[in-house]
This record gives C-alpha cells, structure tokens and sequence, in this order.
C-alpha cells in the first residue's frame, strides 16, 4: 500500500517545487557572482599594488646606482686632491705663509662677487709687498650677481645666476693703475701671471720713464658660486598622470 508522499505531484505541487529550485538556483548564482566579483576586484587591486611595488623599486634601484657611483667617484676625487699635494704649478704660486696647496685651488675660484676682498687682495698681496710699485688708484665694476660689498673706486651691478645644475664663471671687470720702475712694474706683471686667481689683462697703457713708470691695466677676474648638493625626495605615483 503506498502512502500519500509516494503519490504522483499534482500540476500545483510541481510548480512550487520548481519555484523553489529556481530561487535555490538564483541565489546560488549570485553567491557565485559576487565571489566573482570580490575575486576580480582583489586581484586588480594586487596587480596595481605589483605593479606600483616595481615601481618604486626600479627608482630604489636607480638611487642605489647613484649612491654607488658616488662613493666610486668619491675615490677618484680623493686620488686627485692627493696628487695636488706634489703639484709643481701650485707650490710654485704664490700663497700666504702657512697656506697649503689646497688654500691655493680654493682661493683660485671665489664663490661671492668681492668687489672690496678684490681689491684688498690685489693691494696687500698681489703687487705691493713683493714687487715695490705703488697703487694709484683701483677701480672694480662687477657684472656678476653675489655682491658682498661696494669698492669705492667703482661699482658693481648684478646679473641673472647660472641656470642648471652646475653655475658658470661670472667676471668681474678692474682697473688698477700702479707707478715705479721698468724692474718693479716687470716684477708686478709677473706676480700677476703667478697669482693662482686666474686675471686676464685686455689692455695695458704705459706712460713716463724707466725709472718712473705709469702702468694702467684693464683686466677681468671670475668668481663662481658655489654648488650645493643636497639629498631630495621623489614621489612615485600610484597611478600614471
């Protein structure tokens, strides 16, 4: 004898049992599809963050590079500075007492337009005290920027600073006019040659006697302002702008 579960499913019975199946199957499938989703969602995110790690690797890379060539490049400079220390040229130019060869390179490129050092320098070191002639009169009109001061025989006016990584030579432009004797004013030229500043002469007028001269020069001097490294910082973007 069968029971009543076992009799056949009536026209009614076999629609609720079908609904009941397609909403089991509709929510499994949007369970599936939000899994999908979620799963496609964190597998972009983990690719952009890949993406992004590489790239912020590939500049700690280039910063190591840099370092290293530094720290290469630094011992190169140190070989080269050591080699100064036997430099016949620079031993044999003229320094203050107790100076080393190194004062000397330093004091040879200024970093600041001194309009007054300039002038003093050439006063008390370059001519008077080892060549005997006497200074008239000395006049300094600067055409670089950095003035530190005002020379009172002339002027000094300012020029846009070098532009790049590495700034370029600025002139200064003198006049100096000195007074002695054919043996004094030779004596002078050559401590001028010997000065480790480097001084162009552009014109030189000479007037009066061997035994008194009267010597005018027009001349240009450079200075350069000094280059300061400084460690910066580089944002990596996340995304590309």
């Amino acid at each position: 004898m069968s029971s009543v579960d076992d009799k056949p499913l009536t026209g009614v019975k076999k629609r609720q049992e079908i609904d009941k199946a397609r909403k089991q199957l509709f929510a499994w499938v949007a369970i599936a599809s939000a899994a999908v989703v979620v799963c496609i969602t964190v597998g972009i995110n983990i690719f952009h963050q890949i993406q992004y790690q590489t790239k912020v690797n590939g500049e700690l890379g280039k910063t190591e590079k840099t370092m290293k060539d530094n720290v290469t490049n630094s011992k190169k400079v140190i070989r080269s500075v050591d080699k100064l220390r036997t430099n016949e040229a620079l031993a044999s130019v003229n320094k203050p007492d107790g100076s080393n060869v190194f004062q000397v390179v330093l004091d040879g490129m200024p970093t600041s337009n001194d309009a007054v050092a300039l002038s003093s320098s050439i006063q008390s070191k370059i001519l008077e005290p080892s060549t005997g002639v006497t200074i008239e009169s000395i006049n300094v009109e600067s055409t670089g920027a950095g003035d530190t001061g005002e020379d009172t025989g002339g002027s000094a006016s300012s020029s846009p600073s070098s532009n790049g990584s590495f700034p370029t030579a600025q002139p200064i432009s003198f006049t100096v006019t000195m007074a002695g004797s054919f043996e004094q004013i030779n004596n002078a030229l050559k401590s001028i040659e010997k000065t480790i500043r480097p001084i162009d002469i552009n014109s030189m007028s000479i007037q009066g006697t061997d035994s008194k001269l009267e010597v005018t020069l027009s001349c240009t001097t450079y200075y350069t302002e000094p280059v300061k490294f400084k460690l910066g910082e580089k944002t990596v973007d996340y995304e590309e702008k």
